[in-house]
């Protein structure tokens, strides 16, 4: 998976991928099938309140997810048990931030992942 997105981002001009990041859905009915896709990658979640904001205004925020990060990616620079909250914040405004609708539900998570410290860990993902 990582060669194709690393393939990708080649072609656009970029080094290569620093990070991969994704929503993960809290309500599973067999949670070990559900996760053995994304701990077969490396991905862990971000310990903080995550909401998937609005994408339109017909749409409501989503509060049964978790925001998870890749945290095996060859040659990246990524630490697997915590992430800095400026990095955080700004992979969460590159994630929504063009999105008008995200805009308070993005100030909020902000304020939350400030509130931590310096660090956000990263857990696993049940």
């Amino acid at each position: 998976m990582t060669e194709i997105l690393n393939k990708e981002a080649e072609n656009r001009n970029f080094k290569r991928i620093e990070f991969i990041c994704g929503e993960v859905e809290k309500v599973f009915r067999k949670k070990e099938e559900k996760h053995y896709f994304w701990e077969k990658y490396g991905f862990r979640k971000l310990d903080f309140n995550y909401i998937q904001p609005a994408l339109d205004e017909n749409k409501k925020n989503v509060d049964i997810m978790r925001f998870g990060i890749m945290t095996k990616i060859p040659n990246a620079e990524f630490n697997e048990n915590y992430i800095s909250s400026n990095l955080l914040e700004e992979i969460l405004y590159e994630y929504y931030g063009k999105n008008e609708e995200a805009k308070d539900e993005l100030k909020k998570m902000s304020i939350e992942i400030h509130k931590k410290g310096e660090f956000i860990n990263l857990i696993d993902l049940y």
